[in-house]
């Protein structure tokens, strides 16, 4: 299983809640923030989803 770190979920959480406020640039921002960390993020009908740059056959969905 992917380990994500706390600091990585909390940006795709604050990431969320700037996408729910229409806040696109501040979602962006938050983005970038997530792919130093090495993961990417891609957006689904069902929430966010993050790809380990390093493992891009490991995934996770994340809830908020």
């Amino acid at each position: 299983a992917l380990e994500i770190p706390a600091e990585v979920e909390q940006l795709v959480q604050e990431r969320e809640e700037a996408r729910k406020q229409k806040n696109w640039i501040r979602s962006d921002e938050l983005r970038d923030e997530i792919e130093k960390f090495g993961y990417s993020v891609n957006d689904t009908d069902d929430g966010p989803r993050l790809v380990s740059s390093r493992a891009s056959e490991a995934s996770r969905g994340i809830s908020t």
